[in-house]
């Protein structure tokens, strides 16, 4: 048995390779694989190591998932992305834009990555009209800090296998090949300071 509860979500990111270019995205893709990213064989360990802790959601990330060679091949061009970044008004905007949609919507709108929205939410204490209120608290930050490296909260694992606590927060903990993924995760005293 573990000491410390494994995280509710992990985030693979299983390439940078990726045929875009946004501004405004946190990964720092490539158009070509990155040469240290993990083989289809590590890939596979690192898998059944996360299925055995006992997580309850693998999200794949990149750069782009689907162009992993060994999940499927797709020809595409590459292109930067010309004023795909937001102002910190216009993200304001759209937060406040989804956080009064969420009265009407009959599923929770989550947002991943944007501790701004729940506080929104609240700041104009949004009451959904189609599932009861509390359902609100599966937003990431809701009633809570952020849920990088805490118990039944969140890690990421980059191309290469570096375990970092989330893409807002890249210190590298470890690495998932090197190092079992499950040690980092109760072992690391960077996720002790977090906790």
């Amino acid at each position: 048995m573990h000491e410390i509860p494994p995280p509710y979500l992990v985030s693979y990111a299983i390439t940078r390779k990726c045929n875009l270019k946004c501004k405004h995205c946190y990964s720092d893709a490539l158009d070509v694989a990155a040469p240290d990213e993990l083989s289809t064989s590590e890939a596979k360990k690192l898998l059944d190591t996360i299925a055995d802790w006992g997580i309850h959601l693998l999200i794949f990330d990149g750069g782009e998932p689907l162009y992993r060679d060994d999940l499927v091949q797709v020809p595409m061009i590459r292109n930067d992305c010309p004023g795909e970044i937001l102002s910190n008004m216009e993200r304001k905007n759209v937060t406040e834009w989804l956080a009064e949609a969420q009265r009407d919507c009959p599923i929770v709108i989550r947002t991943p990555g944007c501790p701004m929205y729940p506080l929104i939410l609240k700041q104009k204490n949004v009451q959904p009209k189609h599932f009861p209120p509390h359902l609100l608290r599966r937003i990431p930050y809701y009633d809570r800090g952020c849920a990088a490296g805490m118990p039944n909260g969140y890690t990421t694992i980059l191309p290469n296998g570096d375990v970092i606590p989330c893409m807002l927060l890249q210190t590298k903990l470890g690495n998932a090949w090197e190092e079992n993924v499950v040690k980092i995760w109760e072992e690391s005293p960077i996720l002790a300071k977090l906790r």
